[in-house]
């Protein structure tokens, strides 16, 4: 919806913070995550997907299940589980008009996932998101609690704090860093944090007719905590707005 759009920032989304902003896209991202020694997990699709505003301040999102490979392992490659998002946008203003956004988020799964691909009980993921920005600058941040709906002691919970910094240079281009921190509540990881410094760029929105346009992105998280589930992860990303 064009007037959604217009009366928020005309950032682009980064690699892992979740935006603020209402979008109607598709998204397809692939990364691909070293582990422990030379293991390495292919992620088809990140769990991204289809991304439509049927009312000015409200998204939906339908995010089909990613297919994932596993390189020197005995885990079985396989889909992982399906989700989706609802947006709530609880304030927004243009770049002339103060330029910021906040958001609540809500999102779900379901254990739709193959062997340990995915979750064995549905997934909530209440967050907030807010940006900010300063001319040609931007601060992009979100706040959610990963929350299972059963099995808490075996499972645990998680706080993922993520913010990007990003700036918009020539037409096209914006490059940033992020921050991606994960806090461990319960589980076998209880009180334990992992912390990603994820330098990246993120290139468009180049039109490609009929209302469609083109975005990429790509950069590496690198783990910078002495607690890690992996080391490195590159992340691809393609994006069409329309």
């Amino acid at each position: 919806m064009a007037r959604a759009q217009a009366t928020q920032p005309g950032w682009v989304t980064p690699l892992v913070t979740q935006t603020a902003r209402l979008k109607e896209e598709y998204r397809f991202d692939v990364s691909w995550q070293d582990g422990p020694g030379a293991q390495r997990t292919l992620n088809y699709g990140s769990s991204k997907g289809l991304e439509l505003i049927p009312a000015e301040r409200f998204e939906v999102s339908v995010l089909p299940p990613p297919y994932l490979v596993h390189e020197h392992s005995t885990a079985r490659d396989g889909f992982g589980d399906l989700s989706g998002a609802v947006r709530l946008r609880i304030a927004s203003a243009p770049a002339t008009a103060g330029n910021y956004v906040v958001t609540f988020i809500a999102t779900a799964s379901v254990p739709t996932g193959q062997g340990s691909n995915g979750s064995p009980v549905a997934m909530v993921t209440p967050t907030l998101a807010f940006g900010k920005g300063w001319g040609r600058a931007a601060v992009q941040s979100s706040v959610g609690a990963v929350l299972p709906t059963g099995d808490i002691p075996t499972l645990g919970r998680q706080v993922a704090v993520n913010s990007a910094v990003q700036y918009h240079v020539l037409r096209y281009v914006w490059p940033d860093c992020e921050v991606n921190t994960t806090l461990f509540e319960g589980g076998p990881n209880a009180n334990k944090a992992q912390v990603f410094v994820t330098p990246g760029i993120v290139v468009g929105r180049f039109g490609l007719g009929r209302g469609l346009s083109g975005v990429a992105g790509v950069g590496e998280q690198i783990a910078i905590s002495p607690y890690h589930k992996y080391s490195h992860n590159v992340i691809v990303s393609l994006r069409f707005p329309f």
